[in-house]
């Protein structure tokens, strides 16, 4: 090999040298450097690869949502449930029809409900209810009370209206004694117990000369006059509307009976026992033994809600057919508007 070729390869080794010790002999920390910036990009492929297929999936699944509820009127139904039930356990309360709002998500929805109440000649805004489905079954609503006496929170105790068997659970002359005490120029609504049982046309005569409006009956269902059942639930009230709802999203809004809208929705309910009860505040419909005794034995009526002037309300410490009174909301005068 001629000088000038050993020194070409001699410069050809060095360059190779130079290289290996440039690229293959790296610090322990630098290589400790380059390690976690791989894992570090390796974990942010990964989220973004999730990413992706869920923001192509989510779509999917909430199509899917849209027809489950959709398809055979799932949602429909599931709103009637929560609707029939607030009319036939929540005393004088109903729902703004028109501002009913669902909201779908995966494999649920959400159905907002918007309820009222009437004291005087008024309509006031009672509260809101969210009740949250997954498929078809209910879970915990909840509920909001924008008025002075917000109902009792679960568990359910009924102290309103009590049968005539049962005992009162609060001491009638300090109702009567707060009733008392409003200002002449106000009027409230009141729960009435009843001496008896009546049947819708006796109180109607009964109340017909009273400058007030009933507006919810309690029914006797077979099982109110005991204050808890065997488990140890309390009994609730059920009953529905006394008067014709003007508003024509309302069941009860005069196409038929209220007396046979009830007797239906029961039935309707009875099927979706599961779902009522968890909408309802009480935990103990029993909806197939109150329907069978309903169907047996008739409507009769042991407690009702009414509402007008205070000062009138209080008159009817004096009838013989009022057993106890509770008072309920209460609002400025509004009686001749």
């Amino acid at each position: 090999m001629s000088h000038k070729d050993k020194a070409y390869e001699n410069l050809i080794n060095g360059a190779k040298k130079e290289m290996h010790e440039q690229n293959f002999h790296i610090s322990e920390e630098q290589q400790q450097k380059i390690m976690k910036l791989g894992k570090m990009r390796a974990k942010w492929t990964t989220v973004v690869t999730i990413l992706a297929i869920l923001l192509l999936t989510l779509p999917v699944l909430t199509l899917f949502s849209f027809g489950y509820y959709a398809i055979g009127g799932r949602a429909n139904e599931l709103i009637e449930v929560a609707d029939k039930t607030i009319y036939l356990t929540e005393p004088n309360v109903s729902v703004a029809e028109r501002e009913v709002e669902t909201t779908m998500g995966i494999f649920s929805m959400d159905v907002h409900l918007n309820l009222e109440k009437k004291v005087g000649k008024d309509t006031i805004r009672f509260g809101e209810s969210s009740v949250p489905f997954l498929f078809n079954n209910a879970e915990q609503p909840v509920s909001e009370y924008r008025v002075d006496s917000p109902p009792k929170k679960i568990p359910y105790f009924n102290d309103e209206l009590i049968h005539p068997k049962a005992p009162l659970p609060y001491a009638e002359g300090d109702e009567w004694e707060k009733l008392q005490g409003l200002p002449e120029g106000t009027v409230a609504e009141a729960y009435i117990s009843f001496d008896k049982e009546y049947s819708v046309e006796e109180i109607e005569q009964l109340f017909a000369d009273k400058e007030m409006e009933l507006r919810w009956y309690a029914v006797y269902t077979g099982n109110e006059d005991i204050q808890q059942a065997e488990n140890g639930v309390y009994v609730s009230p059920i009953g529905f509307p006394a008067q014709i709802d003007s508003d024509q999203w309302s069941p009860f809004n005069g196409e038929e009976s209220n007396e046979k809208v009830f007797l239906d929705s029961l039935k309707f309910l009875k099927n979706h026992e599961d779902v009522a009860t968890m909408v309802a505040r009480s935990k103990e419909l029993d909806l197939t033994k109150r329907v069978q005794y309903v169907e047996q034995n008739g409507i009769k009526i042991y407690g009702a809600v009414v509402t007008g002037p205070s000062k009138e309300i209080m008159k009817l410490q004096e009838e013989s057919f009022v057993r106890g009174m509770k008072r309920g909301e209460v609002r400025l005068w509004n009686w001749n508007s």
